[in-house]
């Protein structure tokens, strides 16, 4: 019986493939549904799949992990915290002989990038199809990212770790102003803690934050850059020395650049991956000679205007007139390109375009309007009131060429009816610092940082318009109390040429 029905069954089977294969419609449209019903499924599964995807955002796929910690579905400031958090368990214990230290990363030198750990947490998978980055059953696993300076934790260690070892001495490439060249200071070798057997340490933990003592010991550690690759620096250098760096302006050299001057502008710094200086040309350094020397030297800085005013603003004197300078119209052009003649080791001849820089005005304000005018070169003495003069005389004595009476604005600051008047060097018998005590000075007014003022001078006599003094302005009696009259603290003096 079982076996009838078999045979039936392949019966039914052979005239349901010869009743398709006889037609051909049938056939295409049995495929057509076959296809469609494929196509509707995997449609189904990717729109699944993409709202999967989407309902993420900017979310950590499933899966993902910080450190062995879950960050599935976290935003990224949510990652950050976590990173920040972990980063803080990490401190290390370093020992060697008697020597113990202990330290965070930030300590050492390694700071943790919060952002970058954030985004690669995101980017995590990316590698992958979009099954596989979210798929819940796949680990997706994630190390803090940090930045080292290699530089500062070297530093640390050497700093922490000094009183067992020996620290290593660069060779340093110093310009001789005897010689005007540049010479080899040797490098010396010494014992240091290397930053080679930290870092794996420092890896370790970054994977899996924790505390760690670890056992370091001094090794053998020679200079980033040898003596001789020094040399090679060094001769670079003075080979530089030898160009010329001419300043132009309407067809005439105003300046050339100095070897000294040039050997200012150079930095040497040790390159860890070459071994050799890294030679570079500070466009600050260069900035500073164009500002101090060349801007002098061609064309002259500007004189500022010095005003007596007085408490409305009306000019009462011009103490220093104003005078116009002239300065290079583009510093950084120069810059630029002395540094490029310097890198291409090429003369240089700069066609400067010079512009007129105007002077600024000072304004002092007597504020009373009665201020002092002494003239050093005429030896005259006179009191005003606003432009009103009141009284001058020309009877009067200053510094001596060694000890010249100052020039400036100043104000009176201390007065002394009589007083004895000392000064110069105990133990000095003879020349300008020899010491002096003169009892009986009268109507002394201080008006100068360092003791200078106007006072009587029993010496005065026949020495008028002379120069005579330690830098005091020496008077007859009547004059002198003259001014001492006139004179109130604070009232405003001013010496000139």
């Amino acid at each position: 019986m079982f076996e009838s029905m078999k045979d039936g069954y392949r019966q039914n089977l052979a005239k349901l493939h010869n009743k398709y294969s006889q037609d051909p419609v049938r056939q295409h449209k049995h495929r057509a549904i076959t296809f469609a019903t494929l196509a509707a499924l995997l449609l189904v599964f990717v729109a699944a799949s993409s709202a999967y995807a989407i309902s993420y955002g900017e979310k950590a796929a499933p899966a993902s992990f910080l450190v062995g910690v879950e960050v599935s579905g976290k935003t990224p400031s949510e990652i950050k915290k976590i990173a920040e958090k972990e980063f803080e368990k990490i401190k290390l214990t370093l020992t060697s002989s008697d020597v113990i230290v202990r330290a965070t990363l930030p300590e050492l030198g390694v700071n943790l990038d919060a952002d970058a750990t954030a985004q690669k947490v995101l980017d995590t998978g990316n590698e992958r199809n979009i099954f596989a980055k979210f798929n819940p059953f796949i680990k997706k696993e994630n190390d803090l990212i940090v930045q080292i300076d290699k530089k500062v934790v070297q530093e640390y260690l050497n700093g922490q770790f000094y009183a067992i070892s020996t620290p290593i001495s660069e060779p340093i490439v110093a310009y001789k102003n005897n010689l005007k060249a540049f010479e080899i200071v040797s490098g010396k070798d010494g014992k240091i803690i290397s930053l080679e057997s930290v870092m794996p340490t420092i890896n370790d933990v970054l994977s899996h934050p924790r505390e760690v003592i670890q056992n370091v010991n001094l090794s053998e550690a020679s200079p980033t850059v040898s003596d001789e690759n020094a040399i090679e620096a060094r001769d670079y250098a003075n080979e530089r020395l030898k160009l010329r760096l001419n300043m132009i302006h309407d067809g005439k050299v105003l300046y050339f650049i100095d070897p000294w001057d040039i050997a200012a502008f150079f930095e040497f710094t040790p390159n860890t991956e070459t071994g050799k200086f890294d030679v570079n040309f500070s466009d600050d350094k260069i900035k500073t000679f164009l500002d101090q020397k060349l801007t002098p030297s061609v064309s002259g800085s500007p004189v500022a205007e010095k005003l007596l005013v007085n408490k409305d603003g009306e000019t009462l004197m011009v103490i220093t007139a104003g005078k116009n300078g002239m300065a290079p119209s583009d510093i950084n052009w120069l810059v630029g390109e002395i540094k490029q003649a310097l890198v291409d080791g090429a003369t240089l001849n700069a066609d400067m375009k010079l512009v007129e820089t105007p002077f600024e005005t000072e304004k002092i304000v007597t504020e009373d309007n009665r201020w002092i005018e002494y003239n050093v070169s005429t030896f005259t003495l006179t009191l005003w009131n606003g432009a009103s003069q009141l009284w001058s005389t020309s009877n009067t004595a200053n510094g001596k060429p060694s000890t010249p009476t100052i020039v400036g604005s100043f104000r009176v600051f201390l007065k002394f009816p009589i007083q004895t008047m000392t000064g110069g060097t105990a133990g000095v018998e003879v020349g300008d610092n020899a010491y002096y005590s003169i009892p009986g000075v009268k109507w002394v007014t201080y008006w100068g940082p360092g003791g200078y003022a106007f006072h009587t001078a029993s010496w005065l006599g026949g020495n008028v318009r002379s120069r005579i003094s330690h830098g005091c302005v020496n008077m007859f009696e009547a004059d002198a109390k003259k001014v001492y009259d006139f004179a109130e603290v604070g009232t405003r003096v001013v010496v000139h040429y």
